[in-house]
């Protein structure tokens, strides 16, 4: 409590623990994590539930990167940038246990395909049960309090992780889908 970075350390903790008391909850189909200013609209569970179910290494969905507009000189711009993880773990000390750990997660990302900065935006993302399983049996929930200190945003830190697990953060942000997420202003 009152401990780490302000935005950015302090939320990525308190969803992680957030995430695995969820998943000790019992399966179900997806959990959503939403701002509070963010619209939901049409039949959002079907269709998320629907997607989920014919795309199986969906492990975080919603608008990838910054926008969803395409005609917006920020889409996709995040492809090849450092993420914010690696950038963090260079302030730490490599004997530090938060750096082996938050590194050894990492590594297996990188194994399983991670590049760049891959994750939904965080004003409005889908996680499938399947992930939050995947992480709890890969101990991603054991320590939330590796990330107080760093300042790393937390669907940064949650596209990273599931790749970590071997799934994948994918794009669900097409006119018409549900989710239309722009970083500042409205999306279409």
């Amino acid at each position: 409590r009152g401990q780490g970075e302000a935005l950015k350390g302090r939320l990525s903790a308190s969803l992680l623990k957030g995430f695995e008391t969820i998943r000790r909850a019992g399966s179900f189909d997806f959990v959503l994590r939403a701002d509070t200013d963010a619209l939901i609209t049409g039949n959002f569970r079907e269709t998320i539930s629907r997607f989920l179910h014919e795309h199986p290494r969906t492990g975080m969905v919603g608008t990838l990167g910054f926008t969803c507009r395409r005609d917006s000189p920020h889409y996709g711009c995040e492809k090849t940038s450092i993420s914010d993880v690696v950038t963090a773990l260079a302030g730490l000390s490599s004997s530090a246990p938060e750096f082996v750990r938050i590194e050894s997660y990492l590594r297996a990302a990188w194994r399983n395909g991670y590049v760049g900065k891959e994750y939904c935006q965080g004003g409005i993302y889908v996680l499938p049960f399947r992930t939050l399983e995947a992480l709890s049996d890969r101990g991603c929930f054991r320590h939330p309090e590796d990330w107080l200190r760093l300042a790393v945003p937390e669907d940064v830190m949650m596209g990273m992780l599931t790749r970590t697990v071997g799934l994948e953060c994918t794009d669900f942000s097409l006119a018409g889908q549900p989710f239309g997420s722009n970083y500042r202003g409205l999306a279409y």
